[in-house]
């Protein structure tokens, strides 16, 4: 288990609900991004939505308990947790739920009972 990331001063943490899973992630894991500075544990995921935790002391726009949504090239958000700057993330509108993105051509997975489920946004949850 990895312990939980601490939001730096325009960071902040975010309990993950939704992680957005992209076409490049196969190369991703078969190292086709790599430059030679990644370094293990490496999580992947680049972006993802959830409930906001933690705040750095100078995030001015989210606050802890807010639903927002972030994205960041360096990955972090296929975890329990995820670390980003307060610029790479946005509030959430309320009434949007994230982990039902119908129509929608890319994929998520959701957690859901502690376990993951992938919803491919087609119109009927016949994936269940």
């Amino acid at each position: 288990m990895l312990p939980v990331p601490k939001p730096g001063e325009h960071e902040l943490l975010l309990r993950m609900d939704t992680a957005g899973i992209g076409v490049w992630d196969p190369w991703v894991r078969e190292g086709g991004f790599d430059d030679g500075s990644t370094r293990f544990p490496y999580v992947m995921g680049n972006d993802g939505a959830g409930v906001v935790v933690a705040v750095g002391p100078k995030v001015r726009r989210l606050h802890v308990g807010d639903r927002a949504y972030g994205y960041q090239m360096e990955g972090g958000f296929y975890a329990e947790y995820a670390k980003l700057k307060e610029d790479s993330a946005a509030l959430i509108p309320k009434g949007l739920d994230v982990s039902r993105r119908r129509g929608r051509s890319e994929q998520t997975a959701s957690r859901r009972c502690g376990g993951w489920k992938i919803s491919c946004g087609c119109a009927a949850d016949s994936h269940s």
